[in-house]
């Protein structure tokens, strides 16, 4: 009966390990500053120049800049895990910047993806009849979400933990 009970205890703890995320620790927990974007949108982007960022939402294009990688994002406010709240408003977008090649093929319009770095001095000024201010961050660390794809034309299906209305339907929003 006892060498019942080890096995149990010993599947049920690989079972727990298995199932542990594998979240980078600099998006898991929110830096020590947790510097919004509603701030440095608010104030003079200046003082925030190094600080670091927790900053997630949608992808919207990824291009290419000699050795570099720009994505930007539309972003949505993130939750206590990183994880971007798309039944929440968005605040604007912004610009990851990464040493990394990334894939265009891997990181795909519309899917989430959160990022850890620092903000930059450079800014991005789109000009199509009114000056669009786009802060820039150097990433560190990079997660893109798990995601689930029925129709390109569709939405998430995966909405996260701690979304308000969790159990209302594919969105997650309660509203139709």
């Amino acid at each position: 009966m006892d060498m019942i009970a080890i096995r149990l205890a010993f599947l049920f703890s690989l079972l727990l390990t298995a199932c542990s995320n594998n979240l980078p620790a600099n998006i898991k927990t929110a830096p020590s500053s947790d510097l919004k974007y509603r701030h440095v949108l608010a104030e003079e982007v200046d003082t925030f120049i190094g600080k670091q960022v927790r900053w997630g939402g949608k992808i919207i294009k990824v291009m290419k800049r000699d050795n570099q990688s720009l994505i930007e994002i539309q972003n949505y406010p993130v939750n206590r895990y990183g994880l971007p709240l798309l039944n929440l408003p968005t605040r604007g977008k912004f610009i990851a910047k990464s040493d990394q090649l990334l894939d265009p093929g891997v990181y795909l319009e519309g899917l989430l993806v959160t990022f850890s770095g620092t903000l930059d001095p450079e800014t991005t000024r789109v000009k199509k009849r009114k000056i669009i201010f786009l802060p820039v961050i150097t990433v560190t660390d990079i997660h893109l979400w798990p995601h689930k794809r029925i129709n390109a034309d569709e939405g998430y299906t995966y909405t996260g933990m701690e979304s308000q209305f969790r159990f209302y339907g594919k969105y997650g929003s309660g509203y139709y």
